[in-house]
C-alpha cells in the first residue's frame, strides 16, 4: 500500500485517542514516525486501560478509543452512534512470575492450575499441582502473592476469558470482564503497574502482555495449548494461534463480540493471544471532537498508514505480532466505510472511489422487535443505600438478555453486583451490567443490587440482546423501605 506524504491540510492537527495500555508503547513509536510522514500531525494517546478508553470515547471526548477486549452488547448500545472495530495488533498474555532462586522463563503451567492460583485454592508454590508440572524445579515453600489489575482492562478480559474455557469454576464463580469480583490478589493500575509489583514483590504471579515481559526482563511461564503441548509465548506462536480466525473475521460495523484467539488449533499455538482495537465511529461526526472534514481525513490517513505494512512493521521490533494481509484488507474496507457528514474520505486499495452518492457496500440498521414484556420490580433500603432489581423474562418470551442498563435519578453509584456469569461498569449514576455466557432466557430472572449514595425513587432502564438492539426501555418507580 502506498501512501501520500502530502498533508490534506497545511495547519497543524492533533488527533487524541485514549485507552488500552497494551498498544502504547507500539502506539507511541507510530506517534513518532508518523511525524516523517506527515509533520503537520501530531498524536496524543492516554494509556488509561481498556475500560476507560470504552468510557472516553462513549462519551465522545477523544477521536479514538483503544480497547483491547472488543465492545459489549451493552456497552455497543450506550454509544451515541454505530461504531467500528480495528484490529492494530496482535499481542498474547503471560503469566509472570518473580521467585528468588528460579531465574529463568519456562516454568511449565496449565490453565486449570493458573484458575485454581487465581481462586485462591492453590496457595503456595510447592503445591503439588505446580510441583508436578515442574520436578526438576526448586520451588519454595512461601505463599503465593496474586497480582492482578484494579482498573478496567482488556488484558482483564483476556485473562480471564481464557480463565472461563479453562475451568467451569472459575466460569461459574468469577466469569469474564474488563473488570470481575477477584477472589484474591494485590491489584495494580495499567500493564505497566502489573510488571512494577510483580518486579518488586518476591514470589508474585500475575499477567501482562507480552511485550511488557520482554522490555522488563521478567520471567514467565509456557502454557499448556489444546494439543498437549507447553507453549512459549513468542511472535511465532501467538501467529500460529491467529491462523485461521484471521479468515472469518465479521465486518468492522458488526458485532465482535465473540471475536477470540483463546485456545487455538496448533501443535504450536500459544493458547492466550488476542488483538487489540481501534476504536472510531462511523459516521465521524458523531464525535464533536472530530469537528471538520479535515480532522476526519487526518485521523483516517493516521490508522490507514499504521494498519499498513510502512507502521506494522514497527509491530515486531516491540514484540507484537503484524496484523495478516486478510485483517489489513478488512481494515481498509472499514476505513472506506466511514464518513464524514456523510462523504467517504478514503478509498481502500482495489475499490473505485466515488463522488457524491457511493458505492460502498454498508449494514443497515434494522429494528429487532421482540415478544417480550419484561418485567423489573426494585426496592431500596433508604439505611444502606442499596437497591435491589429482579428483571424477570415472561415464558412467552422469545428475546434472550444479554446486556442491563440503569440510571438512578440524581443519585451516585459506590458499587454494582450482577448476577453470576455477568460483569457491572458503572459511572455516575449509570450502570452496565453484561454478559457473554449466561443471558437471561425465557421464564428466567436475574438479581442485580446497586449501591448508592442517596436514596431514589425512580430508575430508567433498558435491556439489550446479543447485537445490542434495545428489547424493552422503561422507567420503573423504587419501593424505597
Amino acid at each position: 500500500m502506498s501512501m501520500s506524504t502530502q498533508a490534506y491540510a497545511q495547519k497543524s492537527v492533533t488527533i487524541n485517542g485514549a485507552g488500552a495500555t497494551f498498544p502504547f508503547p507500539l502506539i507511541d513509536t507510530w506517534r513518532v514516525e508518523y511525524k516523517k510522514v506527515d509533520a503537520s500531525v501530531n498524536l496524543n494517546y492516554a494509556s488509561i486501560g481498556s475500560g476507560g478508553g470504552i468510557r472516553q470515547f462513549t462519551e465522545k471526548t477523544v477521536d479514538f478509543g483503544a480497547s483491547d477486549a472488543p465492545l459489549t452488547a451493552a456497552q455497543t448500545s450506550a454509544l451515541p452512534g454505530t461504531a467500528v472495530h480495528i484490529p492494530e495488533t496482535i499481542g498474547s498474555v503471560v503469566a509472570a512470575y518473580n521467585i528468588p532462586g528460579i531465574s529463568s522463563k519456562g516454568m511449565k503451567l496449565t490453565g486449570q492450575v493458573l484458575a485454581d492460583i487465581y481462586l485462591g485454592k492453590i496457595k503456595r508454590w510447592d503445591d503439588p499441582a505446580i510441583k508436578s508440572l515442574n520436578p526438576n524445579l526448586p520451588l519454595p515453600s512461601r505463599d503465593i502473592l496474586v497480582v492482578r489489575r484494579s482498573d478496567g482492562s482488556g488484558t482483564t478480559f483476556v485473562w480471564t476469558s481464557y480463565l472461563s474455557q479453562v475451568s467451569e469454576e472459575w466460569k461459574s464463580k468469577v466469569g469474564s470482564g474488563t473488570s470481575v469480583s477477584w477472589p484474591t490478589g494485590r491489584g495494580a493500575p495499567g500493564n505497566e503497574g502489573v510488571a512494577t509489583t510483580i518486579r518488586g514483590a518476591k514470589y508474585s504471579i500475575g499477567y501482562v502482555e507480552l511485550s511488557y515481559a520482554l522490555t522488563t526482563g521478567m520471567n514467565y511461564a509456557f502454557i499448556k495449548n489444546p494439543a498437549g503441548n507447553f507453549i512459549e509465548p513468542t511472535l511465532e506462536t501467538t501467529k500460529a494461534a491467529v491462523g485461521a480466525s484471521a479468515t472469518s473475521l465479521p465486518p468492522g460495523d458488526a458485532s465482535w463480540s465473540n471475536v477470540a484467539l483463546l485456545n487455538a488449533p496448533g501443535d504450536k499455538s500459544y493458547p492466550i493471544a488476542s488483538f487489540s482495537y481501534l476504536l472510531l465511529y462511523k459516521e465521524m461526526s458523531t464525535s464533536p471532537k472530530v469537528d471538520s472534514k479535515e480532522k476526519a481525513k487526518a485521523v483516517i490517513d493516521f490508522i490507514a498508514w499504521a494498519i499498513s505494512p510502512d507502521g506494522q512493521k514497527y509491530a515486531a521490533e516491540l514484540q507484537y505480532v503484524p496484523l495478516p494481509d486478510e485483517v489489513v484488507q478488512l481494515n481498509q474496507r472499514t476505513l472506506a466505510s466511514l464518513t464524514y457528514n456523510g462523504e467517504h474520505l478514503y478509498t481502500a486499495p482495489g475499490q473505485s472511489s466515488t463522488t457524491g452518492s457511493t458505492t460502498t457496500s454498508t449494514s443497515t440498521e434494522q429494528t429487532v422487535t421482540y415478544k417480550a414484556k419484561l418485567t423489573l420490580s426494585a426496592s431500596m433500603v433508604s439505611k444502606t443505600g442499596t437497591l435491589t432489581m429482579s428483571l424477570r423474562n415472561p415464558a412467552t418470551s422469545d428475546a434472550q438478555i444479554y446486556g442491563f442498563q440503569v440510571t438512578l435519578d440524581g443519585a451516585g453509584i459506590t458499587k454494582a453486583t450482577a448476577p453470576r456469569g455477568w460483569t457491572a461498569e458503572f459511572d455516575g449514576d449509570t450502570v452496565i451490567f453484561s454478559t457473554e455466557t449466561a443471558p437471561i432466557n425465557k421464564a428466567k430472572s436475574g438479581l442485580f443490587r446497586v449501591t448508592a449514595d442517596t436514596t431514589v425513587s425512580s430508575i430508567d432502564w433498558e435491556t439489550y440482546d446479543l447485537d445490542g438492539n434495545v428489547i424493552n426501555a422503561k422507567t420503573t418507580a423504587v419501593r424505597v423501605r
